[in-house]
């Protein structure tokens, strides 16, 4: 069963640029490990102020995601860069859809 997985972001003021260099990291080290390439966005109108960054990806199941989160997790690399991302965000909410077929 295929879901997709949302991060719905606030960046702190100025805070642009230093989240695309901690994202390129991101993709490096995880396309080592399975996880899928990421859509980005920047919220232009709606719910969500310009401060807002949402990025989704499409998983082939809970376990593909669970398995890659667990090479995540074991790197110091990746749980380093967690903390880089928390300089650079107010909050972080991650959400999980389930596909409809």
């Amino acid at each position: 069963m295929k879901i997709m997985e949302r991060h719905i972001c606030r960046v702190q003021s100025g805070k642009w640029a230093e989240l695309e260099t901690i994202e390129k990291k991101y993709d490096a080290l995880e396309s080592q490990w399975g996880f899928p390439p990421k859509r980005r966005y920047r919220a232009l109108y709606g719910s969500y102020s310009r401060d807002f960054y949402i990025s989704e990806r499409e998983w082939e199941g809970m376990d593909t995601r669970e398995a890659a989160l667990g090479n995540g997790f074991g790197s110091a690399e990746w749980l380093a860069l967690g903390d880089e991302l928390n300089l650079v965000i107010d909050s972080l909410q991650i959400e999980i859809y389930q596909g409809l077929e």
